[in-house]
């Protein structure tokens, strides 16, 4: 099957969405400059001064880049400590990947930014006629709201066609606010 492209209302609402990543950064940006300060030193006491994790990941178009993380294993034991954890449970590790959204890698929302080592999943996206890699992956996303660690590879690949298929300013603002809904410490997560 030809793979689809995006047709002209979404390359338009492309460049708008573009806009409203960055702007909505520089405007929370005191906010999340406070968040990234306060965990940049406590993870740096915790990490023994190596609080970032850098991965190189797929953008749009293919075009590979490096995401910035706060660390939350530690290389030597594999392991995570009770601050990591709740990093990790928070989402308060993806916070220096504002700088990505800056830097045009990624957008507030898209696709899920794969790992140039999730080859399987690669393939899988492939296969489904809508390209994924038309936009640039987000901070957030349909995948990242919707699947748990254990979902199948095909499953969290159908989750990225589905956002591709419906690519839209009403399906992002949806992802948005299921988003911050999510990430609230009162938020009820599914165990």
């Amino acid at each position: 099957m030809e793979v689809e492209e995006l047709n002209k209302k979404q390359r338009r609402y492309l460049k708008i969405k573009r806009v409203l990543s960055i702007i909505h950064v520089i405007i929370f940006s005191p906010f999340y400059l406070s968040l990234f300060i306060i965990v940049l030193l406590i993870n740096m006491f915790v990490t023994k001064f190596h609080p970032f994790f850098v991965q190189e990941r797929y953008g749009r178009n293919r075009k590979i880049f490096k995401v910035y993380k706060f660390r939350t294993i530690d290389e030597k034991t594999n392991h995570s400590n009770s601050f990591a954890r709740f990093l990790r449970f928070t989402s308060l590790d993806e916070i220096p990947q504002f700088f990505n959204i800056l830097k045009g890698d990624m957008d507030l929302i898209g696709p899920r930014p794969l790992s140039i080592k999730e080859e399987d999943m690669d393939i899988l996206r492939n296969v489904h006629p809508y390209n994924v890699y038309l936009v640039r992956p987000g901070l957030s996303g349909y995948a990242q709201i919707n699947y748990v660690n254990e979902s199948s590879l095909d499953k969290k690949a159908s989750y990225d066609k589905y956002y591709i298929e419906h690519f839209s300013f009403k399906l992002d603002c949806k992802i948005f606010f299921l988003t911050i809904f999510k990430i609230l410490p009162i938020t009820i997560h599914k165990k």
